[in-house]
């Protein structure tokens, strides 16, 4: 493979590495809310009921604040 065709394979690969990771999220604010609710704002519980990891919840919670309040809002309840 010549470095041209190499460099535009890594390139595809990793433009399609975005859009998968940010631009098409696997779960809606409100879902990721709802287990959060339902965890009573514990994020670990919540990814366990959702099925991804503690670091999906984290970004959640970075990227929209609605979901940022209702993190704060269940751990202020306990």
């Amino acid at each position: 493979m010549s470095t041209n065709n190499a460099q535009t394979s890594l390139e595809s690969l990793q433009a399609a590495t975005y859009a998968k990771r940010y631009i098409h999220p696997k779960f809606t604010p409100e879902q990721v809310i709802a287990a959060l609710i339902a965890s009573k704002g514990m994020i670990s519980v919540a990814a366990r009921g959702l099925g991804c990891n503690r670091e999906t919840i984290d970004r959640y919670v970075n990227r929209y604040p609605a979901v940022r309040r209702a993190k704060q809002d269940m751990r202020e309840l306990q």
